[in-house]
């Protein structure tokens, strides 16, 4: 593991493969660089990543967005339209989640 996180290692992998590198000094390395111009500014779009949303249906939710992301993009749907429809429809999804017990998937009260 301490090889593949080295400097060298990470370096190597950024020229041979284009891999986005863990080590922030590749993003400026003056080789890297060389080869792909925009690392610096990759750098900026890493710092700011957030990671996906810590949720059961995180898959579902993706689908959602991505089906009516799709309609929006092929016209099927006004953007704005689109966005409302998934945002309701991820809305119920995670309200149905949050009705459920861990055994069974049973409804419980609130």
């Amino acid at each position: 593991m301490r090889f593949l996180t080295s400097e060298a290692a990470q370096k190597a992998i950024v020229l041979d493969a284009g891999y986005v590198p863990t080590r922030e000094a590749l993003f400026t390395n003056r080789d890297v660089v060389n080869k792909y111009d925009y690392y610096p500014k990759l750098s900026d779009v890493v710092k700011s990543a957030v990671l996906r949303p810590p949720i059961a249906q995180y898959a579902q939710t993706s689908d959602i967005l991505q089906r009516y992301l799709s309609a929006a993009l092929t016209n099927q749907r006004s953007p704005e339209d689109a966005m409302k429809d998934a945002a309701n429809e991820t809305r119920r999804l995670l309200e149905a989640g949050r009705g459920r017990t861990e055994n069974g998937g049973r409804r419980t009260e609130e």
